[in-house]
């Protein structure tokens, strides 16, 4: 195995740009919802057989990016998530003066207050594209560094179709949302994790990493499972880590979030934090306990039956990846390779745990894991040589998946 390193090229931008393109269109024409319950939002019809669902909270999501003060109100839906505010803020006001300066009919047509946000909904769209566009770039990096340095490019495009192709990209590629992250923080932390076991990471390094997951979970929850993960995966490739040195990096992970609160108290008064206020996240235990304990382990039992019923199509990847998993842990495979999986089994380990105990379950939440499952799968390709010889099956599996996806119905949000 060697370091990850993430490579930029002209090709491969474009090449991963088109793969995007092709499979992001694709999902246009998907068979359309049939009745309003299926869906939260609005239908747009593009033709008579193509469309996407404008979600019922991209609205929302575009006002905060005309203006990013609009959060801060008593009950700021995405107050607890600025910096992905902040960051459509920046992506969508130059898109918003072009689309002024151009004064085209089709954005007039569709009415004054669509067109004053016409630009912020592009740039979130763009936003979209961008965080598929790291997610596969990461997937290739890991995909390289797996197999030191060579890589059967046909097999590495199946599993990049597989990790485009999904529900999350069907639901919410055409419209303003933050959801791709559940794809991309995962690779990312994997990278990470690889990148800490193959080098002497230093105590500073890994504080800096914990300042940056801190400041990264304004943008998005799931950089808090990404600083768990590097902790465990530093501890056990070091055992440097000490409790003193844990207690401060937990400190500085938090710090950006504790400011965040403490500027918005003294700004309102408060702090809202939609997912808690809403959907209880987290806080359910604390509420089930102050009734008792009893209720605690009803909700509990509840919930993990909510979560696992949630796993779907996802079933298929999770259980090949677990047999992969367990095969290269018995059979005698390159040892560069055990602490690789090690990395991915805590990232999937870690994820599995925290949505465990989210207590809010949608299927598309647990295409987080989707990620985890196809590094694992394909590290397992990697150390049995008859499964790189001939990429044809993958190639079909990639294709059935997508086209399963392209044709199944829904789902819309």
């Amino acid at each position: 195995m060697l370091q990850p390193q993430l490579k930029l090229s002209v090709n491969k931008i474009l090449r991963y740009s088109l793969l995007i393109i092709v499979v992001a269109v694709s999902f246009l024409f998907s068979p359309q919802p049939k009745n309003e319950n299926d869906f939260c939002g609005q239908y747009i019809h593009l033709g008579a057989h193509s469309g996407f669902v404008f979600n019922c909270d991209a609205a929302d999501y575009c006002m905060n990016a005309a203006n990013p003060t609009r959060m801060l109100g008593d009950s700021g839906v995405r107050q607890s998530r600025p910096l992905f505010v902040l960051l459509a803020a920046t992506v969508g006001h130059p898109i918003q003066w072009l689309t002024n300066k151009l004064d085209l009919p089709l954005f007039k047509s569709m009415g004054e207050e669509a067109e004053m946000y016409i630009g912020f909904y592009m740039g979130y769209v763009f936003i979209n594209f961008l965080t598929i566009l790291l997610s596969l770039l990461f997937f290739e990096s890991i995909a390289v560094s797996l197999g030191g340095g060579a890589v059967n490019r046909w097999i590495l495009l199946a599993f990049q179709v597989m990790l485009v192709s999904n529900e999350v990209t069907k639901a919410f590629f055409w419209t303003a949302h933050q959801q791709f992250f559940s794809l991309l923080t995962p690779l990312i932390t994997i990278w990470l994790a690889m990148w800490i076991t193959s080098r002497k990471t230093t105590l500073p390094q890994l504080t800096i990493l914990s300042l940056v997951c801190g400041i990264l979970m304004l943008l998005y929850g799931n950089f808090l499972t990404m600083f768990g993960t590097l902790m465990i995966v530093a501890y056990l490739s070091d055992k440097k880590l000490h409790l003193p040195h844990l207690l401060k990096n937990v400190v500085l992970f938090l710090l950006p979030t504790a400011l965040w609160i403490g500027y918005c108290v003294y700004l309102n008064g408060h702090y809202y934090n939609h997912e808690v206020a809403r959907f209880r996240q987290l806080v359910w235990m604390q509420d089930t306990l102050n009734v008792s304990v009893g209720h605690f382990f009803t909700a509990l039992r509840t919930n993990l039956q909510s979560y696992f019923s949630s796993f779907g199509e996802m079933h298929f990847f999770i259980i090949t990846a677990m047999l992969s998993g367990l095969y290269l842990s018995k059979k005698n495979v390159d040892s560069n390779a055990l602490p690789a999986l090690r990395g991915m089994a805590i990232t999937g380990l870690v994820l599995a745990l925290f949505f465990m105990i989210l207590g809010f379950y949608e299927e598309r939440l647990t295409y987080t894991l989707l990620p985890v499952c196809l590094c694992i799968i394909y590290l397992a390709t990697t150390q049995v040589k008859v499964l790189q010889k001939n990429a044809i099956p993958y190639m079909l599996v990639a294709i059935a998946w997508h086209m399963y996806n392209v044709l199944s119905y829904g789902p819309f949000s």
